[in-house]
């Protein structure tokens, strides 16, 4: 008969040693995804085609997608907008890569997220990652993100407000999750990126209840977001 004891003293080591291993890839993809989130289109985009040395002295000050259109225009906005995209798309896949399953490329996908958001590079003001959680989904579940953008375009075709369709796109998330039966990684992912875009927009949040936030249309002076 095998002493547990022994089969304890035996296996705790093997456990603790995987259980070290699977936090330091966690950490290793959280970081990797936040290194690439890091890379702020918003900024360099302008920066380069429009000689805006920084688009946060800008329109709304902030480094988003938004705000691009409407102080610099489409091209530039398309542009922004794909970086901001691909770079989620390539954060969140790279995770997965460097620990295996659902885990690597959620924690890598909202380390993007994390820092579109606030960058290292840029002193730590970033945008507000609606976009670059859009490629984050791509990769998580290409599903749910296909009904969140439907909620976004929705919302914005009905309200010209590019902020609500953001917050509600966002806020969709946590349903979408379970309605459509995704890991448990991912569950978390949603919860934690939702409530984080949602606080990142709480400034968007404020004028659309005092009744001053700014419709899509309006003109590049006008941009609030």
């Amino acid at each position: 008969m095998i002493d547990m004891m022994s089969a304890r003293r035996f296996f705790c080591p093997l456990f603790l040693a995987a259980e070290s291993s699977w936090l330091f890839l966690g950490l290793a993809a959280l970081a990797l995804g936040y290194a690439l989130g890091s890379v702020s289109f918003g900024i360099l985009i302008p920066r380069i085609f429009g000689g805006i040395k920084d688009i946060r002295m800008v329109g709304s000050g902030n480094a988003g997608t938004t705000n691009v259109l409407r102080t610099q225009g489409k091209k530039q906005a398309l542009l922004v907008f794909l970086g901001d995209m691909l770079k989620g798309m390539a954060g969140t896949w790279l995770g997965g890569l460097l620990l295996a399953g659902s885990w690597g490329a959620a924690l890598a996908g909202f380390g993007t997220v994390l820092g579109h958001s606030f960058p290292a590079y840029f002193n730590f003001k970033g945008g507000k990652g609606v976009a670059t959680g859009v490629g984050t989904l791509f990769v998580l579940s290409p599903k749910m993100a296909a009904y969140a953008l439907l909620v976004f375009i929705l919302v914005v075709l009905l309200t010209r407000w590019v902020s609500l369709g953001s917050i509600m796109a966002a806020a969709s998330l946590i349903p979408l999750s379970h309605l459509l039966h995704l890991p448990q990684a991912v569950v978390l992912y949603s919860y934690i990126t939702a409530v984080f875009v949602i606080w990142r927009h709480r400034s968007n949040i404020r004028k659309l209840l005092s009744g001053t936030e700014s419709k899509l249309g309006k003109s590049r002076s006008e941009g609030k977001k």
